[in-house]
């Protein structure tokens, strides 16, 4: 399923319905800077998995996810942060399914994210940090 919950481990009525941006924005990519990588500790692309928190509105036709703030985990040291992506045309709340009567920029598709991944490029000064199906 393209869906999970995050529950907190102090209280499991708190939690968070979040998903792959991948699944659903195939093109969906931004940089981790080099005080991000170093907080998280990734070495390695393969340690990371990127999340998104889901808004689900009466209409789950709706539902909208957070782009501009992903949540960036390492698998291998269990660390995760929330990235604020201010300097991005990202916004809080992107439509996840194909919303029809809206202009073309709102539009998305879920065809094709059986295997969605998430994976870190460069090991410079950024990472760039993408997602794909």
């Amino acid at each position: 399923l393209p869906f999970k919950w995050m529950i907190s481990t102090e209280d499991a009525e708190i939690g968070f319905l979040v998903a792959d941006p991948g699944m659903f924005f195939s093109d969906y990519v931004f940089d981790l800077s080099a005080e991000e990588t170093n907080y998280l500790a990734i070495n390695n692309p393969e340690e990371i998995t990127v999340v998104t928190l889901l808004t689900v509105p009466t209409d789950h036709r709706m539902i909208t996810a957070n782009l501009r703030g992903p949540l960036v985990f390492n698998n291998k040291t269990r660390r995760g942060k929330q990235i604020v992506l201010e300097s991005s045309n990202y916004a809080t709340k992107h439509f996840i399914f194909v919303q029809e009567g809206k202009d073309e920029t709102t539009q998305v598709s879920a065809q094709g994210a059986d295997a969605a991944v998430a994976f870190v490029t460069g090991a410079t000064e950024n990472m760039e940090v993408k997602t794909q199906s």
